[in-house]
């Protein structure tokens, strides 16, 4: 559950009687800023008279930066968001809810109040709310977390509403693996400033005892989960049984929130655990760090668990394929009392999509290197890479399918993007191999993912598992964006779009002379792309017959690899469209650095690493280089605006992921 709960909105919106609802509900104390600047300025109208209420905003922030209690409804006043350090002081600590109320309402429920000062200076406050609004409704839009509809609701559904969307939010928890008591601490108070919640991995801690334990759970300011799990069951706890047992007694006895225990323990020795639990919860786990069983498997080990009454559930498996996260996703359904997702690399997309399908809690370590479990992602790469805070039901799921999508830069730029323009969509590594495409396009539809990227090897493969190809597609041969719509996936290619966009920043390309090396689903579109700007094309190939295929296609010259020298020489500008050169075979290039010639223009479409040996070497050679991700950003803004409709905003893109590469 949210630190602080703030409820912003227009006069009118309801966000006082909300407040107070919510607090009796919750237990909590109730902030209202226009209270506290009246306890400085009072009467308000008097002070905007003889002042302004640009006075009258800096009084409002200084309150708002004083807010520094935990557990409050903070309630607005409906300006606040005109100063966007107001908003960032509140977020810090707290989810902002906009009560979203149309001005013809407002007026409804405004009009026999008292005389309030204007805020535009011309007309009544009741006449200039269509005025006023127009303003601050981008700004509400931008600054809420949730936004939750009042009209015609009364109070309590417009509160209820808001209980349930916190009581969904999946907390992010971060585990502590430190080998000593004193390192643990100061993990500790690092993790709580950044999670929800932490989870004490005892048995990481060098001879642990009960009053190492107790000083631990009483350092803490949140929530805490303790675990002392054995090493026989992914642990590494190295004392008997009885020990171990005796931890999670003690833990009990000083109040620690959270306990976790083994199924695979001794089920007597559980149920003495719950049944004794006293304030703490107690989680009953299960990890498989082999596999990930069938959906039957998984809920009969659930409804094992489950038999013995926790407070909650918790699953782990090991996904060896990415199909493996979609049985955890339909493990989730239905169950408010569950923790699951997929441990290793493959299993990523559950770690990330936990809010969307209902696991309680997703687990990030502290920072890289302090991981406890195989995919375990950092909190940083989850909040500010993933936007893991922003993730709900609602979230549309997109990524990119690719063998090595991990190495894909284009979530930084999307997820920004995203982030920037407030729309609920995540963008995430889809890991596929190619003999899981299949299943994998078919969990795709079944799970409505909004849209994807596809990368190598996928390009081509992928068109026949999808409904229709647009046009420009179906000419290059290959698709690089899938759009889900109306039910069916339309497939459309970008990477034409971004190759041409990328070389006009360094050269007209009509009647230019390309050397295109590859043969591949970027290749296609890279010609494609040229041949629309009536350059004239030449394609190369490790492998000469797929040259002349292509080549054959779209009615250009292929020539062999064997007279790359020459044909350097020949073209005005060389583009690498093979994979040669991406990590991590950093030190390949697909052209000799002697072959190059001062003048020429050098295209690389592989962007990690950002300098590729290939562009290395031309730069010496002083030709003009164009690195893969000036391709990348172009392409990625067609795709965007496909998947959302919206056009994204150019340099923020290329400052997200310039700042990665660049690192």
């Amino acid at each position: 559950m949210p630190k602080n709960i703030v409820l912003m909105g227009y006069r009118g919106s309801g966000k006082t009687y909300t407040a107070r609802y919510l607090a009796k509900k919750l237990g909590r104390k109730i902030i209202s800023t226009d209270k506290e600047i009246k306890k400085k300025i009072c009467p308000i109208k008097d002070f905007i008279e003889k002042n302004d209420w640009e006075k009258f905003r800096e009084i409002e922030s200084e309150v708002i930066r004083n807010i520094n209690e935990n557990n409050l409804i903070i309630d607005c006043g409906g300006g606040f968001v005109e100063r966007e350090r107001n908003v960032e002081s509140l977020k810090k600590n707290g989810i902002i809810i906009w009560l979203k109320t149309s001005h013809e309402q407002i007026r409804k429920r405004i009009r026999d109040s008292e005389e309030r000062p204007s805020l535009t200076g011309k007309k009544s406050f009741l006449d200039e709310i269509e005025e006023v609004l127009q303003k601050r409704t981008p700004l509400y839009k931008k600054a809420a977390d949730y936004e939750i509809d009042t009209d015609n609701k009364p109070v309590e559904q417009v509160g209820n509403e808001i209980l349930k969307l916190i009581k969904m939010k999946t907390e992010v928890c971060i585990p502590i693996i430190a080998k000593t008591s004193e390192q643990a601490v100061k993990d500790l108070k690092q993790a709580e400033k950044l999670a929800d919640l932490v989870e004490l991995r005892i048995d990481f801690i060098k001879n642990i005892d009960e009053n190492k334990l107790e000083k631990l759970v009483k350092s803490k300011n949140k929530k805490i989960i303790v675990t002392c799990r054995p090493k026989n069951l992914c642990g590494n706890f190295g004392g008997s049984e009885k020990e171990r047992i005796n931890l999670l007694e003690k833990a009990i006895e000083i109040e620690s929130d959270f306990i976790d225990i083994e199924i695979e323990s001794d089920k007597k020795i559980i149920k003495k655990i719950i049944e004794k639990k006293n304030n703490s919860k107690i989680i009953v786990s299960h990890h498989n760090l082999k596999e990930t069983p069938s959906l039957k498997e998984l809920n009969d080990k659930y409804n094992e668990i489950e038999k013995l009454n926790p407070d909650l559930v918790k699953i782990v498996t090991t996904a060896k394929s990415i199909n493996d996260n979609f049985i955890i996703f339909s493990l989730l359904r239905g169950k408010d009392d569950l923790i699951a997702f997929c441990m290793g690399i493959r299993g990523q997309i559950s770690r990330i999509l936990a809010p969307k399908y209902g696991s309680k809690i997703t687990f990030a370590s502290l920072k890289e290197g302090k991981e406890s479990a195989s995919g375990q992602m950092s909190i940083e790469e989850m909040k500010n890479v993933y936007n893991i805070d922003l993730i709900n039901d609602k979230t549309k799921a997109v990524g990119v399918i690719g063998e090595f999508a991990e190495n894909s830069m284009s979530k930084y730029m999307h997820n920004a993007s995203f982030r920037e323009k407030r729309l609920n969509f995540a963008y995430m590594p889809f890991k596929v191999r190619e003999q899981e495409l299949r299943k994998f396009i078919k969990n795709f539809r079944k799970f409505n993912f909004r849209g994807s990227s596809v990368t190598i090897p996928h390009k081509v493969a992928v068109i026949k598992h999808i409904d229709k190809i647009d046009g420009t597609a179906k000419q290059i041969g290959a698709v690089n964006t899938i759009v889900s719509s109306n039910g069916k996936l339309i497939g459309y290619n970008t990477d034409y779009y971004g190759a041409v966009e990328a070389l006009k920043e360094k050269t007209n390309l009509k009647n230019k002379k390309a050397l295109v090396v590859g043969a591949g689903g970027g290749a296609r579109a890279v010609v494609y792309g040229l041949k629309k700007e009536n350059s004239s094309v030449t394609i190369i190939n490790r492998t000469t017959e797929k040259a002349r295929i292509l080549a054959k296609e779209f009615n250009v010259k292929f020539d062999g690899m064997e007279n790359i020298k020459q044909l350097v020489k020949n073209n005005e500008i060389i583009i690498n469209t093979t994979s040669v050169g991406m990590t991590p075979n950093t030190s390949e290039s697909i052209i000799n650095g002697s072959d190059l010639i001062k003048g020429k223009i050098v295209m690389d479409i592989v962007y990690k690493p950002a300098e590729t040996k290939l562009i290395k070497q031309a730069r010496k050679a002083k030709c003009s280089v164009i690195t893969g991700d000036r391709m990348l950003i172009y392409q990625a803004i067609r795709q965007f605006k496909l998947w959302t409709g919206q056009e994204p905003d150019f340099r923020l893109m290329e400052k997200a992921i310039l700042s990665v590469l660049n690192n």
